[in-house]
C-alpha cells in the first residue's frame, strides 16, 4: 500500500516537473523585459539664410545689407518624454552697411559697418507632434562689430545678457541616428535691440544612447 502511494507521488512530481519545463520563462501575456535605451545625446548643425530687421534710422535702408548666411549648432539631451534640454550656439552676421555720411568737418566720408553675433543659449524643446518641434531659449551673446571710415578701421565687441530665441523645426528620420530637417528661428538681442530671423536646413546625429 505504501509502495503504491509512493509510486503515485513520484509520478505526480515527475509530471509536474515535465509541465514546468514546457512553460515559457515569462508568464503568458507578460511584457518582455524593457531593454530600450530611454535617453540620448543628439548634435545638430544648421546652415541657412538670415534676415536682420533694420532699425538703423540714421542710415538709409538701401545702404544696409541685411540678408546674410547664418550657422548654428545644437547639443540636446533627448529623454523618452516630449521635453528636451540643451544648448545652442552659432554665428549670426546681422548686417553690413555702406554709407556716405557727413563727417565732423562737414566733408562727406565713406563708412563701412559690420555686426555679427555669437549666442550661447540654454534651450528647452518640445515635440508637439511627430517630427515637429518647438523650442525656446535664453542666454548671453557676444557681439562683434567693425566700423571703417575713410580707411581707418575700428573693431570692437561687447556682451549682451538679455537675449532670447524661439524656433520651430521639422526633423525627418533617415536612419535610427540621422535626421534631416528645416528650421525657422527668431532671435532678439537686447543690448542692441536687434531682431533677427533665419531659415536653416538642419542635420541631426545621435551620438550615443543610454
Amino acid at each position: 500500500m505504501s509502495t503504491t502511494i509512493t509510486n503515485k507521488f513520484i509520478a505526480r512530481i515527475a509530471c509536474l516537473a515535465f509541465v514546468c519545463l514546457l512553460l515559457p520563462a515569462q508568464p503568458a501575456g507578460a511584457a518582455p523585459a524593457d531593454t530600450t535605451k530611454h535617453s540620448s545625446l543628439d548634435v545638430s548643425l544648421g546652415l541657412g539664410w538670415g534676415y536682420y530687421f533694420n532699425d538703423m534710422y540714421n542710415v538709409p535702408g538701401s545702404e544696409i545689407h541685411n540678408n546674410k548666411p547664418a550657422f548654428s549648432v545644437r547639443a540636446m539631451w533627448v529623454p523618452r518624454y516630449r521635453l528636451q534640454i540643451g544648448v545652442q550656439s552659432g554665428y549670426y552676421p546681422m548686417f553690413s552697411s555702406d554709407a556716405v555720411i557727413s563727417g565732423q568737418t562737414g566733408r562727406l566720408e565713406k563708412t563701412y559697418g559690420y555686426r555679427a553675433v555669437v549666442p550661447f543659449f540654454v534651450l528647452a524643446s518640445m515635440r508637439l507632434v511627430d517630427h515637429f518641434y518647438l523650442s525656446a531659449g535664453a542666454g548671453p551673446a557676444f557681439l562683434h562689430y567693425t566700423i571703417e571710415t575713410d580707411g581707418e578701421r575700428s573693431d570692437g565687441s561687447q556682451w549682451s545678457g538679455a537675449n532670447f530665441l524661439i524656433s520651430a523645426e521639422y526633423k525627418y528620420p533617415i536612419t535610427d541616428k540621422l535626421r534631416l530637417g528645416v528650421m525657422a528661428e527668431y532671435t532678439r538681442f537686447g543690448k542692441t535691440e536687434d531682431d533677427h530671423m533665419t531659415i536653416q536646413a538642419t542635420i541631426a546625429y545621435r551620438l550615443f544612447s543610454w
